[in-house]
């Protein structure tokens, strides 16, 4: 069940992203606070949003991914989590369980993905 935010804190924060469009923080905060709200399609704007304004950031395209899950667009969710650990997010016993991703579960694509991140955790501990 989406948990009920402030208004005054979502106001205050999308007022903040309007005066200032690439504010990458307080775009993050934003899409958090909408997220947990059930609000995942403005969540899942917020993501792509900064997933433009930092290409670089795995834990972005870790959000990304869950905010796609959210609304059921499975195939892009899968994409944002490889771009995921491709870019160094690498807790997937996190990634198994979280709640966010339950419709991917059982799917090959996901459990292979799962697969390569928990081989590449082992083999980077051995090193």
């Amino acid at each position: 069940m989406p948990k009920e935010n402030d208004p005054f804190e979502l106001g205050f924060f999308e007022a903040l992203v309007a005066k200032n469009p690439r504010y990458a923080e307080a775009i993050s905060v934003l899409a958090e606070l909408y997220t947990a709200s059930g609000l995942h399609d403005k969540g899942l704007q917020m993501d792509e949003r900064l997933a433009e304004l930092c290409p670089r950031d795995g834990i972005v395209f870790y959000n990304l991914g869950c905010s796609y899950a959210l609304v059921n667009r499975t195939a892009e969710s899968l994409s944002a989590l490889e771009k995921a650990a491709a870019l160094g997010y690498c807790d997937w016993k996190y990634m198994q369980r979280d709640a966010d991703l339950a419709i991917l579960a059982g799917q090959p694509r996901f459990l292979e993905l799962l697969q390569r991140m928990r081989f590449h955790s082992q083999t980077a501990g051995q090193k």
